[in-house]
């Protein structure tokens, strides 16, 4: 998981310094490092990948890889809906992720 985590924040730094081909490989990496995580445990961890997936997305749009970037993106709503729709206890915890990732979505279908 802590691998997972760092490749997320240097993703999102990389990005702000506008560094986006190096900021897309380590979103690459946490994406990769998500998705296990989810497969061993996805009530843990499907959070953290839905968000990897939609920061792919992002990564993916700013060096113009827009098929990747809607791919990314459409999965992101997928696992952010499941979220939205079936986590017991809190049932708006997810809704914000879930518009943003939406949100996305259309631009990039647009």
């Amino acid at each position: 998981m802590v691998h997972a985590r760092i490749n997320d924040q240097l993703a999102v730094r990389l990005h702000y310094a506008g560094l986006h081909d190096t900021a897309l490989a380590a979103a690459q990496d946490a994406h990769t490092a998500w998705r296990q995580l989810a497969w061993a445990d996805p009530d843990a961890y499907e959070p953290g990948l839905a968000a990897a997936l939609s920061r792919l997305g992002v990564q993916s749009s700013d060096v113009g890889r827009w098929a990747e970037a809607l791919a990314a993106e459409q999965d992101a709503v997928a696992v952010f809906r499941k979220l939205a729709v079936f986590t017991t206890g809190n049932p708006t915890a997810y809704q914000l992720d879930l518009a943003i990732s939406l949100t996305n979505l259309g631009i990039w279908l647009l």
